[in-house]
């Protein structure tokens, strides 16, 4: 845990994972797949007990502590989402998942983008992440964040953007922001 930081810092990332996990669980909820709800709630309950897991092994200082051990302690952070990312990937269940979540829903989520680069700007301001993680810096997440909205409604609401629009959106929102 970081130690001096305003609260609001901590209170502003809690709930900015509490609002992307409850925009996820919508985009879920309204896909077009099988039992849409019941996949929603499962999910929504994996993911809680996932980031509260992770959150005791933070806040009790797991992965601070010995960085020699091997494996490193790290990968329990990254290796259960990075697996079942090749599982949705892989499998013709998750791709028939994925194919099912709704664009517009994915699209609005990137709005947490927003508050998440404010954070960081806010962790560059107390000198705790490298001024280049920010806008202030190279990292510009936070045009793909404002961009968004505008994006979801006239593009894939209102349909006044070209698919191939809203695809190279997509890839400047992956590649450069």
């Amino acid at each position: 845990m970081i130690e001096n930081l305003p609260t609001y810092i901590s209170v502003v990332f809690g709930l900015t994972t509490f609002a992307t996990l409850i925009l996820f669980y919508f985009a879920i909820k309204n896909s077009q797949t099988d039992s849409p709800k019941s996949k929603a709630n499962f999910i929504l309950v994996g993911l809680t007990v996932w980031l509260v897991i992770q959150a005791v092994l933070t806040l009790n200082n797991f992965y601070n502590t010995d960085t020699t051990s091997f494996p490193p302690k790290f990968l329990l952070l990254i290796f259960p989402p990075l697996l079942t990312i090749v599982i949705l990937f892989t499998t013709k269940k998750g791709r028939n998942f994925i194919d099912g979540l709704p664009l517009i829903n994915l699209t609005y989520l990137n709005i947490v983008r927003i508050l998440v680069e404010l954070v960081l700007y806010w962790l560059f301001l107390n000198k705790t992440v490298p001024e280049l993680m920010t806008f202030a810096g190279r990292n510009f997440d936070i045009l793909a964040g404002i961009s968004a909205p505008f994006v979801a409604y006239f593009g894939l609401r209102q349909q006044k953007f070209d698919r191939k629009i809203i695809l190279i959106w997509n890839f400047i929102a992956l590649d450069f922001c």
